[in-house]
């Protein structure tokens, strides 16, 4: 049997109780970028965001939901997944459990797969209390649910075990829809064994590192306010931590040493200034296997800005800036992107519409503009399992 690339798209939206989101298994085929759907399982999950373990085929992946069943659909938060990549590519869940608190947004497993840590997004709708001041008289109190990074111990066959810590982020930006704060992603130096989560709520890059099996917070990065961290890569040899911004169209870069300790380095803009003024939101960023190039997907206006870095100056730049036609705000927009494991193809995920863009790669990094679409599901992300598999 000939060597097969295989993808995993995770499908997601808002809508409670349809029965058709989950994750499908699909065969890439590296003549034309094409995907064929073989399979599908967890239909009622949310998948907004999914890691593969590619030494034990696992795959990891969170249910972006506010309410679980075992609340009576009240609340209670969402789930996390542990899923077997079988011989033949298909997927079989190997068990779930709690996210601790509303629509967590990320998973990633540390470089030992010891444990996995999840980024709790929440929600935003508050509960109301009445509190009393120190003069006896009552005021209105708002509380939140929790926006958290939650440390899980992985069993030796890669089931997710007990929740060992939790680190539950406080405070607020300026923007109306950061009353509280939004843990949205995490990422892994494994040469510096330290993490970065971006806080879209407060407007921070927190760094963590986890000694005797807890969380222990490094240092912070207070950006501009009403910027958004949402998505960030680490470059190991240049100790670089790269992210994109929700409510910002520019790429943040950050310089960090063995102790996490955070310092900016340059903002990179992903637009002309004279960029209309039409809504953009930055939504996933992800680099080429060469680790030269760079794609973020800006939703609102459909454009994929292509990033190299100089490699005399070190600085970064927009190289090209693609469009392509998808569904924008109000309706919804882009959401996650991947590039093939060979770099042939980028791949853009639009959930609203059920279509996947796909976008042949040249030499150099920049894309041809070529929009091949396929209709399939509800595709929030893409993975690939990066190995050939029989």
């Amino acid at each position: 049997m000939e060597n097969k690339y295989l993808a995993y798209i995770g499908n997601w939206g808002m809508k409670p109780g349809s029965g058709d989101y989950g994750i499908t298994a699909c065969v890439y085929d590296p003549a034309d970028g094409s995907l064929t759907a073989t399979g599908s399982v967890l239909p009622e999950v949310h998948v907004g965001n999914v890691y593969i373990d590619q030494e034990r085929k696992i795959l990891y992946c969170v249910d972006e939901q506010m309410k679980h069943e075992d609340f009576h659909g009240l609340g209670g938060g969402g789930k996390l997944f542990a899923v077997k990549i079988e011989n033949d590519g298909n997927l079989r869940e190997i068990n779930h459990t709690y996210s601790f608190a509303p629509l967590p947004s990320y998973v990633t497993i540390d470089s030992r797969r010891k444990y996995a840590l999840l980024t709790n997004h929440s929600g935003g709708d508050p509960i109301t209390v009445a509190e009393k001041d120190a003069e006896g008289n009552f005021h209105p109190v708002l509380h939140y649910s929790d926006a958290s990074l939650v440390l899980y111990r992985l069993n030796e066959d890669g089931s997710v075990g007990p929740a060992i810590d939790i680190f539950k982020a406080t405070g607020h930006g300026i923007l109306p829809k950061q009353s509280m704060p939004h843990l949205h992603s995490v990422s892994e130096s494994a040469e510096m064994k330290l993490f970065f989560v971006c806080d879209k709520g407060c407007n921070k890059v927190y760094s963590f590192k986890i000694q005797n099996d807890q969380l222990i917070k490094c240092d912070e990065y207070a950006d501009q306010e009403g910027s958004a961290p949402r998505y960030g890569l680490v470059l190991e040899k240049q100790n670089l931590f790269l992210y994109n911004h929700e409510a910002s169209t520019e790429v943040t870069i950050l310089r960090f040493d063995e102790n996490g300790s955070l310092s900016f380095v340059e903002s990179v803009p992903l637009l002309p200034e004279n960029s209309s003024d039409e809504k953009k939101e930055s939504s996933d960023i992800k680099r080429s296997p060469d680790g030269k190039t760079f794609y973020n997907i800006i939703r609102g206006i459909n454009i994929i800005s292509v990033i190299r870095q100089n490699p005399q100056t070190n600085s970064f730049q927009v190289s090209q800036l693609v469009h392509f036609n998808a569904t924008t705000f109000p309706g919804g927009g882009a959401r996650g992107c991947a590039v093939s494991p060979d770099g042939k193809y980028l791949y853009v995920c639009v959930a609203d519409d059920g279509d996947i863009h796909c976008f042949p790669i040249n030499d150099d990094g920049t894309l041809r503009d070529e929009d091949h679409i396929q209709h399939m599901g509800h595709p929030a992300n893409i993975t690939f399992c990066a190995e050939n598999i029989q």
